[in-house]
């Protein structure tokens, strides 16, 4: 009996294969954004402070976000050392 010789087979890219033009791809997280763009944040809070919120806001016709940033500035403003 001859003794059959198997290779393992290659592992597969989990990237898979390069299209034309991506070799040097351009990291995008490293530029800085525009001024005055804005991002997203996620907070926490428990259901009864957000209906508070929501309800501030309307009271107010602002957007939730609005009334957060104001009050970071005023406790900002309070706290001032």
């Amino acid at each position: 009996m001859s003794k059959t010789n198997f290779k393992k087979p290659r592992k597969k890219s989990s990237l898979g294969d390069t299209p034309n033009g991506l070799e040097n791809p351009k990291i995008e997280n490293l530029h800085k954004k525009p001024a005055g763009a804005t991002e997203r944040i996620h907070i926490l809070v428990s259901p009864e402070k957000k209906q508070e919120l929501k309800i501030w806001a309307a009271m107010h016709k602002k957007d939730m976000t609005t009334i957060i940033l104001e009050g970071l500035e005023l406790w900002k403003e309070a706290n001032a050392t």
